[in-house]
């Protein structure tokens, strides 16, 4: 057996290799986060430890008439949705950009949530931690140990852990603040207070996670693609739980009232966003006065988002590649700017676009 200072880490190795940094619990988990920025420990010389990381996973209870062993397809819509943001989250590990289009077959059914349907309720339950285990194991051009390691550990934390759900509800809280309409004016509206004093008191139990949080964010890159990422797919998930009279995400249980309020405050204020995924080039309109008008496809999606080519340097440098994917009908990737609305972009414009990578 091997001894586990506070920090979570074995101090001594394991046979003849690598110490492991030990995660067995969410606690450990951030301090071993904290440890790894903080440069406590040199990653070089250690191993990420899963094994016993069982709260590492995808659990979901809705509760309301209809889900009883079933699920509506909205509400699946927001799993679907959820998963995809865990792809985005493995893609900037192992790609360096939250881009699905940049994984393999082989790797999405790799980190693919199995969930399983509790009987006699509409619980679902995944467990991920294996999953965590191997990503972490991989070892990517350009990328350090410390770097992999936070990113894979924030995944673990930020989609799949206990604090989850308060990050959201912090974020939403935000959302809140930014709106000086909302700031000078007092609600009386009693469903808006569940929210407000949900996330007030969950950011007080986690202000440690917080501070963690934003050192990780402000000195890994590709920790704010997963803040990001974590935040749009319980976002997603919460829209689509409408039909539910209450949802526990993650261990954090959503009356209706809240999730009506949640989905009616954030649509309120646009959220200025920018995004880089691969998309189809569906159409190319030349005569506005404002610039070429783009038509762009997620493959994974139905959804067209229209956005403007209007900056003479960026149409010189990425017009080319632009048209050449409307005329060959491939996939290329697009880095967009624009506002956020619920789950629509407006105002969008291109910043860059490429080919993608093999």
């Amino acid at each position: 057996m091997v001894d586990v200072p506070p920090g979570g880490y074995s101090s001594q190795p394991i046979w003849d290799g690598p110490r492991r940094i030990r995660l067995d619990t969410e606690e450990m988990a951030w301090q071993a986060l904290d440890d790894l920025l903080k440069d406590r420990i040199d990653a070089r010389d250690y191993e990420l430890d899963f094994s016993h990381a069982v709260w590492v996973r995808a659990k979901f209870t809705f509760k309301g008439d209809g889900f009883n062993q079933s699920l509506f397809s909205s509400t699946m819509k927001g799993i679907i949705e959820y998963q995809n943001s865990y792809y985005r989250t493995v893609a900037q590990v192992l790609k360096k950009e939250p881009n699905i289009g940049r994984l393999t077959n082989e790797e999405k059914d790799a980190y693919e949530l199995n969930f399983s349907i509790k009987e006699g309720s509409s619980e679902v339950d995944s467990d991920v931690y294996k999953q965590l285990a191997k990503l972490g194991e991989k070892v990517v051009q350009g990328m350090s140990p410390k770097q992999r390691y936070s990113l894979v550990i924030l995944i673990a934390l930020l989609l799949f852990g206990a604090y989850t759900v308060p990050r959201y509800l912090d974020h939403v809280e935000n959302v809140k603040k930014s709106d000086t309409e909302l700031e000078e004016k007092k609600s009386s509206d009693e469903r808006e207070k569940h929210v407000v004093d949900a996330a007030r008191e969950m950011s007080k139990e986690t202000s440690e996670h917080m501070r963690i949080l934003a050192d990780a964010v402000k000195n890994i890159q590709g920790a704010r693609e997963i803040n990001d990422e974590s935040i749009d797919g319980i976002d997603s998930l919460v829209r689509h739980s409408y039909r539910a009279s209450s949802v526990t995400l993650q261990g954090t249980t959503l009356q209706s009232e809240q999730i009506e309020e949640i989905t009616r405050r954030t649509r309120r204020k646009p959220q200025d966003i920018t995004v880089r995924r691969p998309y189809k080039v569906l159409a190319v309109d030349g005569t506005a006065e404002r610039g070429f008008i783009v038509k762009l496809q997620e493959p994974t999606s139905d959804g067209i988002l229209t956005a403007i080519l209007s900056d003479a340097v960026v149409r010189e440098k990425y017009g080319r590649v632009i048209q050449t994917a409307l005329w060959a009908k491939s996939v290329i990737n697009v880095q967009v700017a624009g506002r956020k609305i619920g789950e629509e972009i407006i105002d969008a414009r291109i910043i860059s676009a490429g080919r993608i990578k093999n």
